[in-house]
């Protein structure tokens, strides 16, 4: 389902941070599919959009929690720029370079490697009294 305020996917490149998101296939997919995967990531993303269709540049931070095709659960932070531009036909299209300010924090993995700790920690103590 696509978010409303959010302008249609005209191209999606294979290298770009929506694509380290959600895989290549779905970047090449993501012109027919018009959407990401996740409702609520479009939504957060909608407000910088509206100001770039508006005619206003957008730059902003975000951290986004999301989930990978894959259903695993992962944190994006990032930073945006949006901007609107204008073809030579008179389309109104907009532009937008997404950078990662950190590698993708998966925080399944995390949540995992934190009960293996404290796994590791109470057998430890366990052996103490």
């Amino acid at each position: 389902m696509r978010y409303q305020g959010l302008p249609d996917l005209l191209a999606v490149g294979p290298q770009s941070f929506v694509a380290g998101c959600f895989g290549a296939a779905w970047a090449r997919a993501a012109i027919v599919e018009e959407h990401t995967p996740d409702t609520d990531l479009e939504r957060s993303a909608a407000l910088g959009y509206r100001a770039a269709i508006a005619g206003i540049p957008s730059l902003d931070i975000m951290s986004v929690t999301t989930r990978d095709l894959a259903g695993r659960q992962m944190e994006l932070p990032c930073e945006r720029l949006i901007v609107p531009l204008r073809t030579a036909s008179g389309s109104l299209p907009t532009g937008c370079v997404t950078a990662k300010l950190k590698p993708i924090r998966w925080i399944e993995d995390a949540r995992r490697e934190q009960l293996r700790e404290r796994a590791s920690a109470d057998r430890w103590f366990g052996g103490i009294h």
